[in-house]
């Protein structure tokens, strides 16, 4: 997921960079207010996805549980 977040967030810059040289006046502000929402959505997904990695797997073996 690591990979695929970062080919994401490679593809958006360029298409935000795309979208700059090709568009004028509101478009060009709607493709930038795009751009920054999408990479905002990528940061959100990233951050999970750390967070998710940082955790510790849960033991079968806690003290208390039957199992």
């Amino acid at each position: 997921l690591g990979e695929q977040l970062s080919r994401v967030e490679k593809a958006t810059f360029l298409l935000d960079r795309i979208s700059q040289l090709v568009s004028r006046g509101s478009d060009r502000l709607r493709a930038n207010e795009t751009a920054k929402r999408i990479a905002h959505s990528i940061a959100e997904l990233r951050r999970d996805y750390v967070n998710r990695l940082e955790q510790k797997p849960a033991s079968n073996d806690q003290p208390g549980e039957a199992g």
